[in-house]
C-alpha cells in the first residue's frame, strides 16, 4: 500500500484536483520531522538489539534468530523511509520526475514493514514456547497465533503491497485503482492488524498467568509481571496505528492523517522491538552491580544441567526456572528475560530453603554436651 498523499496535489499538479490540507512549508517540515524521528528510533532499536546480543549470545534460540530478522527488516524499512524523505522533499521542490522512484521505494518499504511485523510476532511466540513446554492448551494457542499471523501477513503482502491500493483511502479523490483491489487490500490490512494486536495481548496474558501461579515471592511476581506487560506495548501502538487508518477522513484532514500514520508505523515497529529487548536490561544491571560489588553472589545446588539460581524464601518452596545466562553464581531470583517477560520452564527445579539455612547456621558452635 502507498502513501501517495505525500505527493504534491496543488492545482496544476499531475494528480487530479486535490490541494494539500496544510501549506507546502508545513508539508516539508513534516517530511523533515519524519526523517529525524526515523533516525532517532533506528539508533534506539540498534542499541536494544546490542543489549540482547550481549545478554543472549551464549544461549541463542529461535526467538533470537527471528528477532535478528526483525532487526534487519526494520533497518531496511527505516533506511528506505529516510531515503524517501529526500525524494519527497525534492518532489515538493518541483522534481516531479522522481514520482516513480518514490512509489518503488515506498513499495519496498511496505514489504519490509510487513515482514518485520511477522518475524517480531514469531520471535515472541518461540520465546513463549520455551516457557510452556508441557502445557498443550497454551502451546496450541501460540502455534495458532503463529499460523494466523504468517497466513494473514502473506496474504496482505500479495494484495496490499504489490498492488495499486492505498493504505488510507480519500473519499472522492480520483484514482485508477479498481475498487475490488482496494477493498481486498483494506480488508486484509485490517485483519492482519487485528491479528497482530490480539496476538500481542493474548501472548502477554499467557505469560503473566504462567508467572503468577509460579511459586515465587510476591515482590518478584509483581516486578516480573510489570516487565511482561511491556510485551503489550507494541499492541497498543498497533491499535493507535489501526485507529488512524480507520479514522474517517476528508480533504481537510487527509494530509495530516497520512503523516500521523507514517509516524505511528515507525513507532509501532520501534516499540515492539524495544519492548522485546529492554527486558534484558534487568540481567545487564545485575551483572553491573555484581561487578561493582554492590551485590553479593551465592552458589546454589541445582537439579539439572543448566545454570540456575536460588535465593531466600519459605521452607520447602520450589521454583521452576528456565535456562539462565552467565555464570552459575546468582543473587536472589535472577531470571532470564526475553520479550517483555521472564522465562519460566519446567526443565529445572530449584529448592529455595533460606529458613533452613539460617537454622543450620544457628546450630554451628552450639555446645551439645
Amino acid at each position: 500500500m502507498a502513501f501517495y498523499s505525500l505527493l504534491p496535489r496543488s492545482t496544476g499538479a499531475t494528480t487530479a484536483g486535490y490541494a494539500a490540507s496544510i501549506s507546502i512549508p508545513q508539508v516539508i517540515a513534516s517530511i523533515l520531522y519524519i526523517r529525524h524521528v526515523t533516525i532517532a528510533l533506528t539508533i534506539i532499536i540498534t542499541l536494544t538489539i546490542f543489549l540482547r546480543l550481549y545478554v543472549r549470545h551464549k544461549t541463542p534460540d529461535l526467538s533470537d534468530l527471528f528477532m535478528g530478522l526483525t532487526f534487519l527488516f526494520t533497518l531496511l524499512h527505516n533506511a528506505l523511509s529516510i531515503y524517501n524523505t529526500f525524494i519527497t522533499y525534492n518532489i515538493w521542490s518541483g522534481a516531479l520526475d522522481l514520482v516513480d522512484k518514490f512509489k518503488l521505494v515506498l513499495q519496498l518499504s511496505a514489504i519490509s514493514y510487513t515482514l518485520a511485523l511477522i518475524t517480531l510476532k514469531l520471535s515472541l511466540c518461540f520465546f513463549l514456547l520455551n516457557i510452556f513446554t508441557h502445557h498443550r492448551p497454551q502451546r496450541l494457542t501460540i502455534h495458532t497465533i503463529m499460523a494466523i499471523t504468517v497466513l494473514t501477513g502473506t496474504v496482505y503482502l500479495a494484495v496490499g503491497t504489490f498492488t495499486c491500493a492505498q493504505v488510507k483511502v480519500l473519499p472522492g479523490f480520483a484514482t485508477t485503482c479498481p475498487s475490488a483491489i482496494q477493498t481486498a487490500a483494506t480488508t486484509t490490512f485490517v485483519i492482519f492488524s487485528l491479528v497482530t494486536i490480539l496476538g500481542d495481548f493474548t501472548l502477554t496474558a499467557l505469560a503473566i498467568a504462567a508467572l503468577w501461579v509460579a511459586q515465587l515471592p510476591l515482590p518478584t511476581k509483581i516486578s516480573a509481571c510489570v516487565v511482561l506487560a511491556l510485551g503489550s506495548v507494541g499492541g497498543v501502538a498497533s491499535t493507535v496505528r489501526l485507529a488512524v487508518v480507520l479514522e474517517p477522513t476528508d480533504f481537510a484532514r487527509y494530509t495530516q492523517q497520512s503523516f500521523s500514520l507514517l509516524l505511528w508505523v515507525l513507532i509501532e515497529m520501534a516499540v515492539g522491538i524495544c519492548a522485546a529487548n529492554l527486558a534484558m536490561a534487568k540481567v545487564l544491571l545485575h551483572k553491573v552491580l555484581v561487578g561493582l560489588k554492590l551485590l553479593s553472589t551465592q552458589r546454589t545446588t541445582v537439579e539439572g544441567a543448566v545454570p540456575t539460581v536460588g535465593g531466600s524464601g519459605r521452607r520447602g518452596t520450589e521454583v521452576k526456572l528456565g535456562s539462565m545466562v552467565g555464570p552459575k553464581e546468582r543473587t536472589g531470583l535472577e531470571m532470564e528475560e526475553g520479550k517483555g517477560g521472564v522465562e519460566v520452564s519446567h526443565a529445572v527445579m530449584v529448592r529455595v530453603d533460606g529458613e533452613r539455612d539460617e537454622e543450620l547456621r544457628g546450630l554451628e558452635g552450639r555446645d551439645w554436651r
